[in-house]
């Protein structure tokens, strides 16, 4: 499947794990020192703030159901489970010019990992690249410049130790992503319930 848009009848789609308003809200609050340093970052706005596990790209919207049947066999396997969110890293690791700003994210068991190498196994069926590595996080943003770099990182080793607490994971959704002069703006295709 091409992910470069070429029609009207193409969907921006994603797959996920969604976060409670309170969390998304919580994670906005512990993150304003790094807004407030005026680092050159494109920041995720709060009501965006996902786990993604499979980026999917352009595809045909007659493919969706497609998408939706294989997702759902391998959800269904699964049981609800808790995960953890704590600290705020960047990717690169240990690096001064990070190009990424995450939240970290953790299920005891390693379930969101299983779950991901699944979608991937799955969804190749459908020609989807796999990724060559997952690390479960929420992206707050992403680098654009070293622009108050120095700012930006000291702002970030006070942040490394951040407890979001935990939620209970149940399901996961097909996302669309609209990009609007305001931004990019989801919304859920279909919700993937474990265990169903």
């Amino acid at each position: 499947m091409s992910a470069e848009k070429t029609g009207p009848k193409l969907a921006r789609c994603f797959i996920a794990v969604n976060l409670p308003e309170e969390l998304k809200e919580a994670i906005e609050r512990e993150a304003a020192p790094l807004r407030a340093s005026g680092a050159d970052v494109n920041w995720v706005a709060a009501r965006n703030l996902h786990i993604t596990l499979k980026f999917l790209g352009y595809v045909p919207e007659e493919d969706l159901e497609k998408i939706e049947k294989i997702s759902l066999k391998v959800v269904s396997a699964y049981r609800p489970f808790e995960m953890e969110l704590a600290g705020i890293g960047s990717f690169p690791e240990g690096r001064k010019s990070p190009r990424v700003i995450w939240v970290g994210a953790n299920a005891p068991g390693g379930d969101l990992e299983k779950i991901q190498g699944g979608l991937e196994s799955a969804l190749k069926e459908l020609g989807f690249e796999p990724e060559e590595r997952f690390s479960p996080h929420i992206t707050l943003g992403r680098v654009k410049s070293n622009r108050n770099m120095p700012i930006l990182l000291r702002a970030l080793t006070t942040l490394r130790e951040s407890l979001f607490g935990k939620i209970k994971v149940e399901k996961i959704d097909l996302m669309r992503s609209e990009l609007k002069p305001g931004g990019a703006e989801y919304s859920i295709i279909k919700e993937m319930r474990f265990g169903q």
